[in-house]
């Protein structure tokens, strides 16, 4: 073999390598939608609004809203004096008012793509919008996109919940 062929599959080896690490790892990004980067208080009433189901191809996951909600919920009771998960009514403002919060979280599933990567190579995704008002001033104090792409190459397939679990974690401990 010569030396030019040896440089050529170095080279090819190099390159599948790269693509074969990089589909290995979970990809997170937390995108701020508004120029500012607001905190909230710790110890204060969070209301979270309902989360309508996440959607795919024109397929309802049902209860992906239901775990979403759940997940703010664990991470930030921690901060928070208390957190209610609202219902579905048609004015969750109102509804916080109602329920003497300080503080609206309102997510909104914008991609929700469970994949089996274990077997298509295809990762799983979810983007989640979140935005944080205050209830008395009326006033939106944080407003990010919160995206999460699997592994494409994996032995167990990672699930969208799982994913967002993962990509709301972090926020919640950045913005108190």
């Amino acid at each position: 073999m010569g030396k030019r062929n040896k440089k050529i599959i170095a080279f090819l080896i190099t390159i599948l390598g790269c693509f074969t690490l990089n589909s290995c790892f979970t990809t997170m990004q937390h995108l701020n939608l508004m120029q500012n980067e607001n905190k909230i208080e710790r110890n204060k009433i969070i209301y979270i609004a309902n989360v309508v189901d996440g959607t795919f191809d024109g397929k309802v996951y049902s209860g992906s809203g239901q775990n979403v909600a759940y997940c703010f919920l664990k991470y930030m009771r921690p901060f928070a004096a208390s957190v209610i998960i609202g219902e579905n009514v048609p004015n969750y403002k109102e509804d916080a008012k109602a329920q003497n919060a300080d503080y609206i979280v309102k997510p909104v599933i914008v991609h929700w793509e469970p994949r089996a990567a274990a077997w298509s190579g295809i990762p799983t995704k979810v983007s989640i919008i979140v935005s944080i008002t205050d209830v008395i001033s009326n006033k939106e104090l944080i407003n990010k996109e919160l995206q999460i792409k699997g592994r494409s190459f994996t032995f167990v397939s990672q699930s969208a919940e799982s994913l967002a679990d993962e990509v709301i974690e972090p926020f919640c401990y950045e913005i108190f």
